[in-house]
């Protein structure tokens, strides 16, 4: 929902008089698709004020504001003896894509620092909106590799790792073809973590039965869940309420706790599933997360860093 209001006369104050209605129109908006996509990405709310007001700041306005909700902001500029303009927007979801943050805030520094035009600036958010930084491809085999790691740190061996493979494989193709038709997110966490879980006792009890292997489904099911995991909207969430917005955070918060409880149900889900078709048996519910020598240590080091570049790939950060 967008609304403006303009009034008759237009003699801002400062360097404001210098340009006209229309050019103060498509810097509100401006302003407002940099706040969206910012939104969009998994900013902070502070940082999203922050970034929108600078632009504002540009116009020399004496009423310049910027309020940013999780679902949504609105946009003012107003001056009393001139222009009222207002913008309101509802931002539909969120996804983790901080390479999409850098990119945007960039813009607005060029643009308020004088290095770039309006109209040269609209274009590049354009840019950035269409833009994407890595494939499905790369997508999943950020899944893997981040299952793959954590499933090592959790407790997991090496072949433990290597067939969670498979875990991170279903968690990346339900969350990165199934879940844009499903179109909610909790749905969405709940298949993929039941994927995660199906498959990893499918693969524990396959492996026993065909090669005597024994495997540790736990470790490979929490590797598999955790970049379903809401830590980027939990650490949001806390520095939302550090910075005194209490309503965005304990949003987030909210947001964060709903999809750790729908991973669970989908993990319950999963277990119940594969008891039912007889491959439970492998499931053995315990965890040793003690590291014993230096070895261990090392090598969970080392799978933490495969899990790092994973989580790089999911919230398609700069190949830099």
């Amino acid at each position: 929902m967008i609304n403006m209001s303009l009034t008759l006369e237009f003699f801002p104050k400062g360097e404001a008089t210098l340009e006209s209605p229309e050019y103060y129109r498509k810097l509100l908006n401006m302003a407002s698709l940099t706040g969206v996509l910012m939104i969009s990405s998994g900013a902070e709310t502070h940082r999203v004020e922050d970034t929108v007001h600078r632009i504002l700041s540009t116009t020399g306005f004496e009423h310049a504001e910027a309020m940013v909700f999780p679902t949504g902001l609105v946009v003012t500029l107003s001056d009393p003896s001139s222009v009222n303009l207002s913008i309101t927007e509802r931002v539909p979801g969120v996804s983790n894509n901080l390479g999409r943050v850098a990119d945007v805030n960039q813009v607005s520094r060029e643009f308020c620092s004088g290095k770039i035009t309006l109209d040269e600036a609209v274009d590049k958010l354009n840019i950035i909106k269409n833009e994407r930084r890595f494939s499905n491809f790369m997508i999943i085999v950020g899944y893997i590799l981040a299952s793959c790691g954590f499933c090592v740190m959790f407790g997991g061996n090496f072949g433990d790792a290597i067939c969670t493979f498979f875990c991170g494989l279903a968690a990346g193709l339900v969350n990165v073809y199934l879940g844009p038709k499903i179109g909610k997110g909790f749905v969405t966490c709940i298949v993929a973590s039941a994927a995660v879980t199906v498959t990893a006792v499918i693969v524990a009890f396959l492996s026993k039965q065909i090669f005597d292997i024994s495997l540790q489904a736990q470790c490979m099911i929490i590797g598999g869940i955790m970049p379903l995991v809401p830590g980027l909207a939990m650490t949001n969430a806390a520095r939302d309420i550090l910075h005194g917005d209490h309503l965005s955070g304990g949003a987030r918060a909210i947001e964060a706790f709903c999809v750790a409880a729908m991973v669970a149900v989908g993990v319950g889900a999963g277990m119940a599933i594969a008891n039912v078709c007889g491959f439970a048996d492998t499931l053995i519910l315990s965890f040793n997360l003690s590291i014993e020598n230096l070895p261990r240590f090392l090598a969970a080091t080392a799978c933490s860093a495969i899990a790092v570049v994973g989580f790089a790939l999911l919230f398609e950060i700069h190949p830099r």
